[in-house]
Order: C-alpha cells, then sequence, then structure tokens
C-alpha cells in the first residue's frame, strides 16, 4: 500500500471556502468530480490508474481532490459525510440544485463511470 499521492490532472483543494467556490461558480452544465482517498487503502490503490485516466476521458469535467484529513472533511458539509475509501461525490449545476448528484465507495470503477456518463453524456447531448 502506498500514500494517497496527488493524482495528476487534478486541483488540490485544502479548504472549504476553495471547496465551496468550485462547486458554486462553475457553470451550471458542468460537472464536478471530487475524489478523497486515504493513506494505506488497498481499493484507493487499485483505483489509482484509473482515476488518472478520467480528467482525459472527460475534459469538460472538472475534477478534484480532498487530500486525507483535509479540513473540509470537517468543515464543509458537502465533504463530511465521507468515512469509507475511496470515496468520489459527483456533483452538477450546484449552484441552483444544492445537492450532490451521486457518490461511489469502494473501488467499482464500473460504478464511477456510470455515474459521471450518467450526468457528463447530459451536458455533451445539451450542447450538440
Amino acid at each position: 500500500m502506498t500514500l494517497p499521492e496527488f493524482i495528476s490532472g487534478w486541483t488540490q483543494i485544502s479548504n472549504k471556502d476553495d471547496f465551496m467556490f468550485q462547486l458554486t461558480e462553475g457553470d451550471e452544465n458542468e460537472v464536478v468530480i471530487v475524489y478523497f482517498g486515504q493513506p494505506n487503502c488497498i481499493a484507493c490503490d487499485m483505483v489509482k490508474e484509473y482515476m488518472r485516466t478520467l480528467p482525459g476521458r472527460y475534459p469538460n469535467a472538472y475534477m478534484f481532490q480532498v487530500p486525507f484529513g483535509s479540513p473540509v472533511t470537517k468543515d464543509c458539509m458537502w465533504a463530511n459525510d465521507v468515512a469509507i475509501y475511496p470515496f468520489v461525490k459527483v456533483f452538477k449545476n450546484f449552484s441552483k440544485v444544492q445537492n450532490c448528484m451521486g457518490y461511489v465507495t469502494g473501488s467499482g470503477t464500473n460504478m464511477i463511470d456510470d455515474l459521471i456518463k450518467r450526468y457528463y453524456e447530459l451536458i455533451r447531448i445539451t450542447n450538440l
């Protein structure tokens, strides 16, 4: 097992203000994907390579990682429900709906992909 190093292509968010800024200031059609990992997590190690591929596969989505132990997980209600790692949350049109579209816990890359596609495809269809 290894430490959950920062994932290339992902922005690091370590405080509540930055976290909320990313959710509320994005375009209403922008999908925001948030990844939470932790040290010594076998499942996190299993999804690490998959997570690195997401920015290339979903170039119009915004992706950020919240480092393990970050105050965000205590200070922000949209991140304080993370208890099982890895944990992926998907948000879309947050400034209007004020809700998380869905989340996946564990190393199920197909489930992560299905969740992202559900909201990302809506953006593509809308923009055609």
